[in-house]
């Protein structure tokens, strides 16, 4: 053990020594510094803004900010650009170069618009609910006042409703005769009669032809082979 004094003339006691395990004593640990939130950046960017009332470029406001406020020099972009969102920076390209600057008066004035509009936007918003619940209460005045009138329209309207059903199922049923249905089914059905007359015409054509070229077979036999029938005949429409 030794003993010193320290600055303040306070003696210190140092102690060297080892436990009975033979491993010396550990000194507690520090922990780990806390890195700011998103919203502290924020408020230490606005207040270097504030504080020095200067106008920066991008680069110097880096090296500033992560030097004065300890935001990492690599977020001082992405927040100054939400505070320019925001509109609690300002920014303006002269030549080739970006300026960014926010004095405290600008400040003001913005959130005392975004204020503003905000109350404007409440008041709106009180007013239509307002008159909502005037209307809700009008109504109900007058479905109250109604009495038995009302009690007999209601019965109208479904008295009226349940007919209207009924009509579109029987128009339903019977859209077979529909002028509409029956022309598309004629058209559908003189379709059908042409083709049927070609293939039948083509195979007059196949059987004269097998005929030709085979004289020793009848007619009949040639149609027996392939199962046509004997009286093939063309259909009329």
């Amino acid at each position: 053990k030794s003993v010193r004094l320290s600055a303040g003339g306070v003696a210190e006691l140092n102690v060297n020594e080892r436990t009975a395990n033979g491993r010396g004593r550990e000194a507690p640990r520090t922990m780990p510094k806390r890195g700011l939130s998103a919203e502290e950046k924020r408020e230490k960017l606005i207040e270097l803004y504030h504080e020095t009332q200067a106008v920066f470029q991008l680069k110097e406001l880096e090296k500033v900010a992560a030097k004065q406020k300890g935001i990492v020099l690599q977020t001082v972009k992405d927040v100054n650009q939400a505070l320019i969102d925001d509109g609690l920076v300002y920014t303006d390209k002269i030549g080739a170069c970006n300026y960014f600057w926010s004095f405290p008066g600008h400040a003001y004035a913005t959130r005392s618009a975004q204020i503003a509009q905000l109350e404007a936007k409440l008041a709106e918003q009180r007013a239509r609910a307002d008159a909502a619940a005037d209307a809700v209460v009008s109504l109900k005045r007058a479905r109250d006042e109604g009495g038995d009138e009302r009690a007999a329209k209601v019965a109208r309207v479904g008295e009226l409703e349940a007919r209207v059903a009924a009509a579109e199922r029987e128009l339903n049923d019977r859209s077979e005769l529909d002028p509409r249905t029956y022309k598309t089914i004629v058209q559908h059905v003189d379709t059908a009669l042409a083709a049927a007359n070609r293939w039948t015409d083509a195979t007059h054509t196949i059987v004269s032809w097998i005929r030709d070229k085979y004289p020793e077979r009848s007619e009949s036999a040639i149609k027996k082979h392939f199962g046509i029938p004997e009286e093939l005949e063309y259909l009329d429409t």
